[in-house]
């Protein structure tokens, strides 16, 4: 191919094949065009919206006042929710629809990028839309005794060392590239980089808090997260992420061990085993989140509570003195 051929990009920039040959169809026809493209498939709708101006144009002039409306409700069908710095008469749901689709609506990684977005678009029609998408179940219409949650969080991972600034890197989209290794650390994989993966609702059906468990004998408290749209990913490890450099008792982190034990080798003694694993960022460097799930057991409370699950990642070894 002639690399001086280039295709000519928009402001947003993606690509066209042939900006000019585009603006001589009518806007009538564009917006035809536009009233095709479902509303749970987000992905299409920003890039025909980003094409260029006659197509933008059109979705203004065929939906009018309802445009917000439009890209809040599609955001929504694709399992799209807010993030904690963004107050709720301020959204601007067209602008998170825009920036999540040109930044990761491409990705490769199966959890994230289209993969996600079909996967939520399924989940939000079984668990939370009824009536044809145009009604959401409310909370206290939900039976809290039948969460499900999403198998996203079994791909996230923290940093070994902590973030500074606000910490937004610490957190890790992980990559299984060879089963036979597990999680491995790969590409651009800061997960705050990947706005569907962050916005993807975290728990089905929708709730907007719950109470957050280590595990079920531990003294360790911390708060649960608060998010009235609905928990999304990023919610649920940012939980994980504040308690990752606080100290842990040695009860606590008994209670840790017994119920998610960790392999040690041959010639580890037990003061270094507790020295490596004296706060949860430690205990991360040998087991993985793997995901959380409902306490169906739990006395009654206000919100649900959650329990984060890990699993076995690598053992400590010999040499870790």
């Amino acid at each position: 191919m002639n690399s001086s051929l280039k295709k000519p990009r928009t402001s947003h920039g993606s690509t066209v094949a042939s900006a000019n040959y585009l603006e001589i169809f009518p806007l009538e026809l564009l917006n035809e065009f536009r009233s095709h493209i479902p509303q749970t498939d987000l992905r299409t709708a920003v890039c025909f919206y980003c094409t260029c101006p006659q197509f933008a144009a059109a979705f203004k002039v065929g939906l009018g006042r309802q445009e917000p409306k439009f890209w809040r409700m599609s955001c929504l069908m694709s399992g799209l929710g807010r993030l904690p710095n963004e107050e709720s008469y301020k959204i601007d749901w067209k602008g998170i629809a825009i920036t999540s689709i040109m930044k990761d609506g491409f990705c490769d990684h199966p959890q994230c990028g289209a993969s996600r977005l079909e996967q939520n678009v399924l989940d939000m029609r079984k668990h939370v839309l009824q009536n044809d998408d145009s009604y959401m179940v409310h909370q206290e219409e939900q039976d809290p005794g039948d969460l499900y949650t999403n198998p996203l969080l079994s791909f996230i991972g923290f940093s070994k060392h902590r973030a500074t600034g606000y910490g937004n890197e610490d957190a890790q989209l992980l990559y299984d590239d060879n089963p036979r290794q597990g999680l491995v650390w790969g590409r651009s994989n800061t997960l705050w980089d990947h706005p569907i993966a962050c916005r993807s609702y975290a728990i089905y059906p929708l709730i907007g808090n719950f109470i957050p468990r280590m595990g079920y004998g531990m003294s360790l408290m911390f708060n649960g997260p608060n998010n009235f749209h609905g928990i999304t990913v990023w919610d649920v490890q940012e939980v994980l992420r504040k308690i990752l450099d606080v100290e842990l008792s040695k009860y606590d982190m008994i209670q840790l061990l017994e119920e998610f034990p960790v392999q040690v080798s041959e010639g580890c003694d037990a003061a270094t085993v507790i020295s490596k694993l004296s706060t949860m960022r430690g205990f991360l460097r040998y087991c993985k989140l793997d995901g959380i799930r409902h306490d169906s057991d739990a006395e009654f409370e206000i919100y649900p509570r959650m329990i984060y699950e890990f699993s076995e990642k690598k053992r400590i070894g010999s040499k870790c003195r």
